[in-house]
């Protein structure tokens, strides 16, 4: 499955994608399923590159100075371990960045990862939704992508598509009733 993975070198730049998915390493692939079905059950267009913050610096600067080219929109950033990808792009771009921290042999649980995709670097802001699983943070960041896309583009649909299709169930509305003064 990792061999399909589209690479820096062969796919980029995708000038359609919204989202670019970028991976720490070819092996994480396995792990972004649920998000890759999310990403085509919102129909967000998106590209999937492989670039290590640890490994290859030089690439993931030119990857980064190359977003400004394309129609890409946010990040989501899949790392483990030091979980330094997310940071490293969004200390230099303007772009939302979804971090999604990954557990790692020497750390089951991805605790390492997530105080590093929350945290580092100092003062730098991406969004790490801490759920207690990947799949769980990769349905919540689609959502929130698909959500801001309603607002900054008014020809996307899926969101809409996808709520109308959704059997979620709404919770009941309840009626706001003040109180009387005393």
């Amino acid at each position: 499955m990792a061999a399909n993975v589209p690479l820096l070198s062969t796919k980029w730049p995708n000038k359609e994608a919204y989202v670019a998915i970028v991976l720490g390493s070819k092996n994480d692939y396995s792990k972004i399923e649920k998000l890759i079905e999310m990403m085509e059950k919102f129909s967000i267009p998106y590209v999937i590159v492989v670039i290590s913050a640890h490994r290859n610096k030089q690439k993931l600067d030119e990857f980064i100075q190359g977003l400004s080219a394309t129609n890409v929109r946010f990040v989501v950033a899949v790392a483990g371990m030091a979980a330094a990808l997310g940071g490293a792009i969004a200390a230099e771009t303007c772009l939302p960045v979804f971090g999604i921290p990954l557990p790692s042999p020497n750390d089951p649980d991805g605790i390492g990862a997530k105080f590093a995709t929350n945290e580092l670097p100092p003062g730098i802001a991406q969004v790490a939704v801490l759920a207690d699983n990947v799949s769980d943070n990769s349905t919540r960041i689609v959502n929130l992508i698909a959500r801001t896309l309603a607002i900054l583009d008014p020809n996307y649909k899926g969101l809409k598509e996808f709520m109308a299709s959704a059997s979620v169930e709404k919770p009941p509305v309840i009626p706001y009733v003040p109180k009387e003064a005393s």
